[in-house]
């Protein structure tokens, strides 16, 4: 993957652009594919990917933005 392409999925998942991103800020990223592929918040699907990204799972809760 480009350094270009890093870029541009970074700056969608960093929706208030403060060069970090939040927890809540990668699981709103599940809750935005699943409306564009019009599944139901309570999709199983949904649930489940919601599920892999909750407390007690190995996180640091923060991503910085990448080197340029």
């Amino acid at each position: 993957m480009s350094d270009e392409a890093k870029r541009r999925i970074f700056t969608m998942l960093d929706s208030d652009g403060d060069g970090v991103i939040t927890h809540d800020e990668y699981l709103a990223r599940v809750d935005r594919a699943a409306s564009a592929c019009g599944r139901d918040p309570q999709d199983p699907l949904v649930a489940a990917a919601r599920a892999a990204h909750e407390p007690g799972r190995p996180r640091s809760g923060r991503t910085a933005r990448p080197r340029r």
